[in-house]
């Protein structure tokens, strides 16, 4: 078992990380009258995810 040592080396992390792309690829497609609504706030909760775990893991995620 390799060690961790960056949370880039986590598979949930990666995978977090791939979703967060496709959300962005996935909300290209929304009508511009959503982008500052729906898009954005799909976006933010697709990176809050990764974020989440990324701080988890430096010690610095308070609840």
């Amino acid at each position: 078992m390799a060690k961790i040592q960056t949370f880039k080396d986590l598979l949930v992390w990666n995978k977090a990380h791939e979703m967060t792309l496709c959300v962005y690829r996935a909300s290209a497609i929304f009508s511009k009258e959503e982008l500052y609504s729906l898009t954005s706030q799909v976006r933010r909760a697709a990176v809050s995810v990764s974020s989440n775990i990324k701080y988890y893991l430096l010690g610095t995620y308070t609840i």
